[in-house]
């Protein structure tokens, strides 16, 4: 019986201080890509990162995102695209929490990029991701919505993807 007095009286404050507080609700929503498996790293435009060969056998960019005046529960629609050719080589959505920073603003860490998109981009013996995508400018872009709040953000960065050091180990030019 506490139990269900407990949930009845704090589920009417939850959407109040779910992300910080009304401030962060009547904030405009922003978003930061970045990297990282366990922990946020940041990224600037230029910046290599690696195409990690799965243990099973398939590839993926990491991406996270840092979110400003969004609540708890987002979605997210991650792509990667490739610059030279402009095809979408990765597409997902994620439903999460984010993991409070400071006040306004959360993370999402570690969210796969599958390269599992590349079958047009194949010439001759260049027919895995490292090999199609090795030292090519592609976009990380991370769309943020919030469905409670009702608010949406969305941030792009231009990275440059080189192959992980168990596919080859030559560097990009």
């Amino acid at each position: 019986m506490l139990l269900a007095l407990l949930c009845a009286c704090s589920s009417s404050d939850e959407k109040d201080t779910a992300s910080g507080s009304a401030d962060c609700e009547a904030a405009d929503a922003t978003a930061v890509v970045g990297t990282g498996e366990y922990a946020w790293e940041s990224l600037s435009a230029g910046d290599e990162v690696t195409m990690v060969h799965g243990p099973q056998g398939g590839w993926h960019i990491l991406g996270s995102v840092r979110i400003e005046a969004m609540y708890q529960n987002v979605e997210i629609h991650y792509t990667i695209t490739d610059g030279p050719s402009g095809h979408v080589v990765s597409d997902n959505n994620y439903f999460v929490q984010q993991v409070p920073v400071d006040g306004c603003e959360g993370e999402v860490i570690g969210r796969y990029g599958y390269l599992n998109d590349y079958d047009e981009l194949v010439e001759g013996d260049a027919d895995t991701p490292w090999e199609i995508l090795a030292c090519h400018e592609v976009t990380m872009t991370m769309s943020v919505v919030d469905h409670t709040w009702k608010k949406s953000t969305e941030a792009s960065l231009d990275v440059i993807a080189v192959p992980d050091p168990a596919d080859s180990t030559e560097p990009c030019p």
